[in-house]
């Protein structure tokens, strides 16, 4: 399955689904800068979780969250990298040279 389409059903609930089009418009300012906030809201999530629910509980939630964040960040640089290496920049790159 397709990086993108993978970022678009990870993002798929009602919490995260204003970051689903940053996928398509990876290192774009307005689309990127609605990612990092919402990826540092999820690392807060997790921070909380610890404090909200005690023992084993919290430690599952807070890792359970923390997992998920680091999977949507890279996700998205695997996005980034696929961008830079596409067929279409490789020829603008060497039309510079």
């Amino acid at each position: 399955m397709a990086n993108d389409l993978s970022f678009q059903f990870m993002t798929n609930n009602a919490y995260l689904y204003s970051i689903g089009p940053s996928i398509a418009h990876v290192l774009e300012q307005d689309y990127q800068q609605l990612l990092l906030c919402k990826l540092a809201e999820l690392q807060d999530l997790a921070l909380e979780a610890k404090f909200v629910f005690k023992g084993d509980l919290g430690k599952s939630l807070s890792s359970f969250i923390d997992s998920y964040h680091s999977l949507l960040f890279s996700m998205y640089q695997y996005q980034i990298a696929l961008k830079l290496e596409s067929p279409s920049t490789r020829l603008s790159r060497s039309c510079r040279r």
